[in-house]
């Protein structure tokens, strides 16, 4: 199917199912105006920058959500940690087959090759992989053998976990992941109100997506840090919409301020986001998204002083 396309402006593109709220963190909110290029490319640079913060990670595990790729994350797993009274020997945490959580070496390497092709080659592997020693050892024969090395392989080592230490550093992305919460905020009012994506703030936030401008994100994505609960979202339980176990996506014109979108997801990361100074959505309305990542269901509402809540 063609289509024209809300990010690079471009006509009689290919559509593609694109997903607002990503598939990873149970998004079922689907648009059809974005091609396949765009699509592509937004979830490679700024999907991904929401998907795997380590918040997201810890909600998808919470919550069951695989994705794509069927695997559930684990951001502990995905850890190196060491010794603290070595740097340089690395560890990881993983899961056995009964799916206890469990610590090992990371297996380690290091060859000593001359011109002729010999040396020595040494290997160190963790405690519980001592029983895996000969076939670790066969195949780095067989590997250096078909390459023309002739290396001393000596004595393996084993490390053992008794009595040890361990500690590492963790590292949380501040900022870059609030362009995935724009892309939400930019593809659902296009969706919502057709006629924003002719704007000049409209096209402004379409190329900060389509060339993953990280930097510029700021100028819109700029209410709250994305860790603190909004008030704001109170407004929806007034309105009594269920807001368990769902994604939040809510519109709200400003008086002399300007019309925001403010998202929430997990109820872990909140953020408000200047979309434009007209009001697209009415007077004294508002609009709702929520996505149940639960029971994989997106519903959209508008409340209107006139009308009250109506389910779209």
């Amino acid at each position: 199917m063609k289509t024209h396309c809300i990010i690079c402006h471009f006509d009689n593109v290919d559509s593609s199912d694109e997903h607002v709220i990503p598939e990873a963190l149970g998004g079922t909110y689907h648009i059809y105006n974005v091609c396949k290029s765009c699509n592509s490319k937004i979830g490679t640079a700024v999907d991904i920058k929401l998907v795997d913060h380590i918040l997201m990670k810890i909600c998808r595990e919470n919550n069951n959500l695989t994705g794509k790729t069927g695997k559930l994350p684990s951001f502990l797993c995905e850890q190196i940690v060491h010794p603290k009274t070595d740097e340089n020997t690395k560890m990881k945490f993983y899961y056995d087959e009964e799916q206890n959580l469990k610590l090992k070496f990371i297996t380690s390497e290091k060859s000593n090759l001359k011109d002729d092709g010999t040396g020595t080659f040494s290997i160190t592997v963790d405690d519980s992989e001592r029983n895996k020693l000969d076939e670790i050892i066969n195949k780095k024969r067989v590997k250096l053998e078909k390459k023309g090395l002739h290396l001393n392989i000596s004595e393996p080592k084993c490390h053992s976990q008794k009595g040890i230490e361990v500690q590492g550093s963790l590292s949380v992305d501040l900022e870059k992941f609030k362009i995935g919460l724009l892309k939400i905020a930019y593809e659902s009012l296009c969706d919502l109100c057709p006629d924003y994506e002719k704007d000049a703030d409209a096209k402004e936030i379409a190329s900060i997506l389509k060339n993953a401008q990280y930097d510029k994100v700021i100028k819109y994505a700029n209410i709250g840090c994305g860790f603190e609960n909004i008030e704001i979202f109170d407004t929806l339980r007034v309105l009594q919409i269920d807001t368990k176990n769902k994604h939040l996506i809510y519109y709200i014109f400003l008086e002399q301020s300007g019309l925001y979108c403010f998202i929430s997801l997990f109820e872990t990361i909140f953020l408000g986001i200047k979309m434009f100074e007209i009001n697209y959505i009415g007077k004294y309305c508002v609009y709702a998204i929520t996505n149940d990542y639960k029971n994989k269901k997106c519903n959209k509402y508008r409340f209107s002083q006139q009308n009250g809540l109506e389910l779209l």
